[in-house]
C-alpha cells in the first residue's frame, strides 16, 4: 500500500483539532473527507505510530508531542 501524506496529515489534524485528548479509529474514519477504507486508515495510523506522531490502541489514540511539532513545520503545514 502506498503512503498518502495528505491522509496522514488529515489524521494528525483530526487529533490536534479534537476537543478530546483521545480518539478512536471509528471517529477518525468518520471525520476524514471521502471516508477512506478502515484498512487504509489502520495502515496510516501504524505509519504515524512508527514515526512517533501518535500512540495508543485503536480505541484510545492520541497525538504525541512529536506529532504536534511535525504539524508546526513547513512540511507539516503543507509548505515546502
Amino acid at each position: 500500500m502506498e503512503r498518502d501524506i495528505n491522509l496522514a496529515k488529515n489524521i494528525l489534524n483530526f487529533f490536534v483539532q479534537s476537543p478530546k485528548p483521545f480518539g478512536t479509529i471509528h471517529e477518525v474514519k468518520h471525520a476524514l473527507p471521502g471516508s477512506p477504507a478502515s484498512d487504509t486508515i489502520r495502515y496510516h495510523l501504524r505509519l504515524l505510530a512508527d514515526a512517533g506522531f501518535i500512540e495508543g490502541e485503536e480505541s484510545k489514540l492520541r497525538v504525541t508531542w512529536q506529532g504536534h511539532e511535525y504539524l508546526r513545520t513547513p512540511v507539516g503545514k503543507g509548505r515546502r
